[in-house]
């Protein structure tokens, strides 16, 4: 089952009835959690030629393509491109790995080696026969863990990624459906994660640091304050005991600067297990933040000369969220946006030994088969200064219509319509609500940005008009509808029906909202025109391309407003072959 499948099958369950109950309290309290705000590289720019969207002064470009010939080498690129690490080759230059989440033992694990200045030296297999190899993990002593997400079958497999070969599976690291692995440079022990409902969360002893063929397995133990004990368990069947704690999906994990980071997708949260005082807290909760960009959690890394969480996305808007500062002044932005590659997943982040440059890969890219993988070069650790960009996604939205549907409520649609016509019947207005205390300002800069198409007719001029936010989705309807304040404070043309990013100007209302101390903005949307085909919006529900407001605080981006449709669907150009 394909991890988005699984995801999918369990979306309706209730989150809180995987935990204790007891626990599950006390740690979503247990910290003071990330927030979203403003990121420390400004805004995000408009798509460049390889569809993805970057702060300035970053850029981007394509080291490797399933079934290609990885550049300048005889290997061809493996498909399914998944977890991905880095490391240093002694003399200069380094070497990304990368696994094959592939089926029926025909997954494995790929390695790219770089010279110094970063130009492709070599590529090859540094393992293959496995199956489904998922995330991993680089070691101290520099080899790669690759791990099997093969259900209570699955193992590590200890490779070499210098050179081709085959790894070495290590069967005391357990057996059952591995997702990632991080080792701790100070002991030598392996904090594992299990992507499973009701997964738990692993640790292996070894009796001597950097030997994984002896040691013990341990499972974790969660009490009502968060604090962590550890219990011996199975290495030949996963842990399901009521004395140890689940985890409800375990994904990436990383440990940076003492801290075990890891992912859980079913509640879309990001922990962090303090190793000095084994103290268990939440870090980030997509959840709880509706309007923050970060909308699902996977592979995770750490850039380790300023300590700032990597968080990759598989499925929300196919982001790279990037967890910066420090205590309860924590944020989550998005740091890198791939556009038109909405059935693949973000995976594989690893940073270049002296992080400048990230590695990623989108595991099915734009056909569903052909994984990309990219590299970010880029001012990292470095702070924008000059403004702070925060982007909300939209929390609530629904649309109404007249006639025989004046009744009927069109709540959790994913997408919106929007329809000017004579006859009430076919009258159809959007509505869309936020709230804006995540982002302070006064703003230099405020945006909502909609992913929309026309149906047949010519361009459409879509009115966006100030609206109360007292209102819910649910109960939304023709007779029960939000009344518009006073004239369009913007407006957009769509120009296609093809789907499209289009951004309508909103800083003088924003401003005033700020000024009068209100903490949530709402807008209505219809068309200027008496008579226009219907519109499609993408709406907060839709898998992604989901409507957003963009604020800046300090001086103006780059990124002016202004209608700027970006076509999806496009093949990333300027790839390296």
């Amino acid at each position: 089952m394909r991890r988005r499948t699984f995801v999918k099958n369990v979306a309706g369950a209730s989150v809180a009835s995987l935990l204790p109950a007891a626990w599950w309290r006390s740690a979503v309290f247990a910290a003071s959690p990330a927030t979203p705000g403003a990121g420390p590289y400004g805004p995000l720019l408009a798509p460049d030629d390889n569809g993805l969207e970057l702060p300035a002064g970053f850029t981007s470009k394509v080291i490797a393509v399933t079934g290609e010939r990885v550049a300048g080498t005889s290997h061809v690129w493996h498909s399914a491109p998944d977890g991905g690490g880095c490391v240093a080759v002694e003399g200069g230059g380094w070497v990304y790995t990368s696994n094959a989440e592939l089926e029926n033992d025909t997954g494995g694990a790929g390695a790219i080696r770089f010279a110094a200045d970063g130009s492709i030296v070599d590529a090859y297999s540094i393992l293959s026969g496995t199956s489904r190899n998922c995330a991993g993990g680089m070691t101290p002593w520099s080899t790669w863990l690759s791990c099997e997400e093969r259900g209570p079958t699955g193992r590590v497999y200890e490779c070499d990624p210098f050179g081709p070969g085959e790894g070495i599976v290590r069967p005391l690291l357990g057996s059952f459906n591995h997702e990632a692995a991080a080792v701790d440079p100070a002991t030598g022990d392996v904090y594992l994660t299990e992507d499973h409902l009701d997964g738990r969360f692993y640790r292996f002893v070894p009796d001597r640091p950097g030997q994984l063929s002896a040691g013990t397995l341990l499972a974790a133990v969660v009490d009502d304050d968060g604090a962590v004990n550890w219990v011996p368990t199975s290495t030949r069947v996963p842990d399901r005991r009521r004395a140890t704690t689940p985890f409800a999906g375990g994904e990436g994990i990383h440990i940076g600067d003492g801290v075990v980071y890891f992912a859980t997708k079913i509640d879309k949260r990001i922990w962090e297990l303090d190793l000095a005082t084994s103290e268990l807290s939440v870090a980030y909760d997509c959840l709880a933040h509706p309007e923050g960009s970060l909308d699902a959690v996977d592979n995770v890394t750490v850039h380790a000369p300023t300590g700032q969480v990597l968080v990759a996305e598989d499925g929300g808007n196919m982001e790279i969220g990037v967890m910066s500062g420090s205590g309860s002044n924590r944020t989550v932005s998005a740091l890198c946006r791939i556009q038109g590659q909405r059935s693949s997943e973000v995976a594989g982040l690893a940073f270049s030994p002296d992080g400048r440059r990230l590695y990623f890969s989108s595991q099915r890219g734009i056909s569903s088969d052909v994984g990309i993988t990219y590299e970010i070069i880029g001012p990292f650790g470095a702070s924008d200064t000059s403004s702070r960009t925060t982007t909300l996604a939209i929390a609530r939205a629904t649309h109404v219509r007249g006639g025989s549907h004046s009744d009927e409520i069109f709540a959790g649609r994913q997408t919106l319509q929007i329809c000017s016509n004579s006859d009430e019947e076919y009258v159809r207005r959007a509505f869309l609500a936020t709230p804006i205390t995540a982002a302070p300002g006064p703003y230099s800069q405020a945006v909502l940005r909609l992913y929309a198409r026309v149906w047949q007719g010519g361009p459409s001029r879509i009115d966006v008009i100030p609206t109360p936010t007292d209102w819910e989705p649910a109960t939304m309807s023709w007779n029960n509808q939000a009344e518009p304040v006073g004239a369009p404070v913007s407006s957009f043309v769509i120009t296609s029906d093809e789907d499209a990013w289009y951004e309508a100007d909103v800083t003088d209302h924003l401003n005033r909202l700020h000024a009068d101390g209100v903490t949530a903005a709402g807008f209505t949307l219809r068309h200027a025109q008496r008579s226009g085909p219907v519109a499609y919006v993408s709406s907060p529900s839709a898998r992604s391309d989901r409507p957003e407001l963009v604020l800046t605080a300090g001086q103006p981006s780059a990124a002016t407003a202004g209608n700027r449709p970006s076509p999806r669907g496009r093949y990333p150009a300027g790839r390296v072959r």
